[in-house]
């Protein structure tokens, strides 16, 4: 995946499986992002219609 430019590094995607159906790439994390985005460092996004509940 390509460079986003405010913090530099490259993002580690995943595929998730819920349910027995597969979402490629519906999460990701930037595992060294720059100091301008160290807020981000240890989470991790989600999106492609994924629903995070407790």
């Amino acid at each position: 995946m390509p460079k986003a430019e405010w913090n530099g590094t490259e993002a580690s995607y995943y595929t998730l499986t819920v349910g027995g159906k597969t979402n490629p790439d519906a999460a990701w994390v930037y595992e060294e992002p720059k100091p301008a985005a160290a807020h981000i460092r240890g989470y991790v996004a989600f999106w492609k219609g994924v629903k995070v509940t407790k």
